[in-house]
């Protein structure tokens, strides 16, 4: 919208407006005109863009599944024992014909 217009997206709405539209999710102009920051004319000029956009936005509840923990360089005579777990774990694999692991570990 800002760029359709020319102006910085702050001056458009700021992050207060934005903010309060999340927490509030208004449905109609009208409840659109009581969040702070929308005047009469902001309404008129982007309720037909921001109304549905705000109303069918879902937000994915999901936990991200992120690696918190990153495993440290290991010696040789670490690294012994780490791949014969990693062998064990594709023979395990083989074993109970898990195809997705076994694919990932050739």
């Amino acid at each position: 919208m800002a760029k359709k217009i020319g102006k910085p997206a702050f001056t458009v709405f700021s992050n207060k407006t934005l903010e309060e539209s999340v927490r509030v999710k208004p449905k109609t102009n009208k409840e659109l005109l009581k969040i702070y920051g929308i005047s009469q004319k902001k309404c008129e000029a982007y309720s037909i863009s921001i109304l549905p956009f705000i109303v069918n936005f879902k937000v994915n509840s999901e936990p991200k599944l992120t690696q918190k923990y990153t495993f440290p360089k290991l010696n040789n005579q670490e690294l012994k024992p780490c791949d014969a777990l990693k062998k064990l774990r594709l023979q395990i694999a083989n074993d109970v014909s898990f195809p997705f692991f076994r694919a990932n570990q050739k």
